[in-house]
C-alpha cells in the first residue's frame, strides 16, 4: 500500500513539472469555454472536466507554493512555512471548487463559479 502512495506521488511530481502544465493554459481555456456554453450537455461535460481538473491539479499547489516560498522567501527559513500554508489553503481552495463544479454540473443554467489564479511560473 505504501509504494503504491509513492508511485501516486511521484506521478504527480511528473505531472506538476514545469513543461507539463505548460499545455494546461490551452486546456484551462478550453474547458473553461466549454463549461459557459449555453448548450447543456456541452456545459455539464466542461463543468465536470474542470471539477476534474481542479482537484487532480490540487496538489501541484502544496507542491509550487512550498517551493517558491522556500526559494523566494529565504527570512530564516520562514518564506517554507510561508508557502506551505499558502500551498495547503490553495489546494483545499481548488478541491472544494472542482468538487462544487462537479456537484452542480447537473444544474440547469448555472455555469460554475469563476475563479482561478495564475501561476507566476507559468507565465
Amino acid at each position: 500500500m505504501t509504494k503504491r502512495i509513492a508511485v501516486l506521488v511521484a506521478v504527480f511530481l511528473v505531472v506538476g513539472s514545469v513543461p507539463g502544465w505548460s499545455l494546461c493554459g490551452a486546456i484551462d481555456d478550453w474547458v473553461t469555454k466549454q463549461a459557459s456554453s449555453d448548450n447543456y450537455p456541452v456545459k455539464f461535460v466542461g463543468l465536470l472536466l474542470s471539477g476534474v481538473h481542479r482537484v487532480v491539479e490540487s496538489p501541484y499547489e502544496l507542491l509550487y507554493h512550498t517551493y517558491d516560498g522556500t526559494v523566494n522567501n529565504f527570512e530564516n527559513g520562514l518564506g517554507f512555512f510561508k508557502g506551505l500554508g499558502e500551498g495547503a489553503f490553495r489546494m483545499t481552495e481548488n478541491v472544494a471548487r472542482g468538487a462544487w463544479d462537479i456537484v452542480s454540473a447537473p444544474i440547469p443554467g448555472y455555469n460554475g463559479e469563476p475563479g482561478g489564479h495564475d501561476h507566476r511560473l507559468m507565465g
